[in-house]
């Protein structure tokens, strides 16, 4: 007599977009003698969140059990949902697994090689007995026992899996790859400017603050990496000159893109590197006025965000700016100046919703200016611009 090995099949896990994850449980895997299955990412998160058609794609299987799994970000919190099935696709277990990061420890494994060894043990030994036909050395096999189904005690009700996961929060796509992220925001808050040099011949400048605009956009291509851009526009300002009001704009535009080294429950850590534009500008040909502020310049810096509960992060960045290009004022008289600027921000990131969230975002841009003319130009120059904006937006 021949005994079949035990027909419980794991289907693989969505969400691992770099395939960390299955790689260490694959040894836990082939210790718990469950049999592999390739599934296509969209029809794993079905099972995962128990929606229509779940159970006929179990039942194709034709296997005793079934074993699959997601891994969700949680808005920096990793959890690693696990899900069982029966052979008649019943779902019989439905676990998650909060992680302190996207990878496996230890202890985590140790619990799920539980786990894995406990759905094996649960189907029964359901083998096909071979026994050889009269009169021949071949053997012939008798029909396979249909599988015992887990006491009903143990099932999972479907309301509870409703309750705990929803239609929109499935990151799959036709492959490995996370599915791509979007989000869009638009604020509005104050901005200030603060220019000052040390040269006599050029102007100062101070405004009170100035509402302004803010419009965001980002982009999440894969689970460590995101792109953004930023607009934002004073909406009504001028600067009372000799002649009269003079119509007087401040506007900056950025865009970048980070990658996160650090991604944990705790903390994640980011470098990032991008182009932005910041100007400012008095529509007037009056020589007394301050000059305007023109300024092209790279993002070199780094940013982090840190989960404060469940609905509310905090964010910070930090970056060194050199400038590149746009008009210098000042150049006809002490020659072109070094340019460069220090950037900082930090914000608060409300979600009281899946999908919707409020920030609360300072941000403080400080340039500096040095020319090579001697006592003349002696001191430089500063221009400083401090913002707060508040913005709701969405993010998918």
């Amino acid at each position: 007599m021949l005994l079949a090995q035990l027909a419980v099949m794991f289907v693989g896990i969505v969400g691992d977009a770099d395939a960390t994850i299955s790689k260490q449980l694959a040894p836990v895997v082939a210790h718990a003698h469950v049999a592999t299955a390739t599934m296509a990412m969209t029809d794993i998160a079905l099972l995962t969140h128990h929606r229509g058609g779940s159970r006929a794609l179990v039942q194709a299987l034709h296997s005793d059990g079934v074993i699959g799994a997601e891994l969700v970000d949680t808005h920096g919190a990793w959890i690693l949902r696990v899900v069982v099935y029966d052979g008649a696709g019943e779902l019989r277990s439905f676990d998650e697994m909060p992680l302190a990061s996207r990878t496996l420890s230890p202890a985590d494994l140790a619990i799920l090689a539980t786990k894995f060894d406990e759905v094996v043990a649960a189907v029964p030994a359901a083998a096909a007995q071979v026994t050889a036909a009269p009169g021949t050395k071949e053997p012939s096999a008798s029909p396979v026992a249909p599988p015992v189904a887990p006491d009903a005690g143990d099932a999972v009700r479907i309301d509870e899996i409703e309750a705990l996961t929803s239609p929109t929060d499935v990151a799959v796509g036709p492959s490995t790859a996370q599915t791509l992220h979007l989000s869009a925001s638009v604020g509005f808050g104050v901005l200030v400017r603060d220019f000052a040099a040390g040269p006599l011949a050029i102007p100062n400048y101070a405004t009170s603050p100035i509402g302004a605009i803010r419009f965001e956009a980002g982009a999440r291509p894969t689970a460590h990496t995101t792109l953004t851009g930023v607009a934002e526009r004073s909406l009504s300002m001028s600067t009372a000159l000799a002649d009269g009001d003079a119509p007087t704009s401040i506007s900056r535009w950025e865009i970048r893109a980070s990658y996160e080294l650090v991604h944990g429950a705790r903390l994640a850590l980011a470098p990032m590197i991008g182009l932005g534009h910041r100007t400012f500008a008095i529509d007037s040909t009056d020589p007394m006025r301050s000059p305007d502020g023109d300024y092209q310049y790279a993002v070199l810096g780094a940013s982090a965000a840190m989960p404060v509960g469940t609905h509310v992060t905090m964010r910070a960045h930090v970056a060194f700016e050199p400038v590149f290009g746009g008009t210098e004022a000042g150049a006809m008289a002490f020659g072109g100046a070094r340019r460069w600027a220090i950037a900082a921000g930090l914000g608060i990131d409300v979600r009281p919703i899946d999908h919707l969230f409020a920030r609360l975002a300072f941000d403080y841009q400080r340039f500096d200016w040095t020319w090579n003319a001697g006592e003349r130009a002696q001191g430089g120059a500063t221009d400083i611009y401090p913002s707060g904006i508040l913005s709701v937006g969405a993010e998918y």
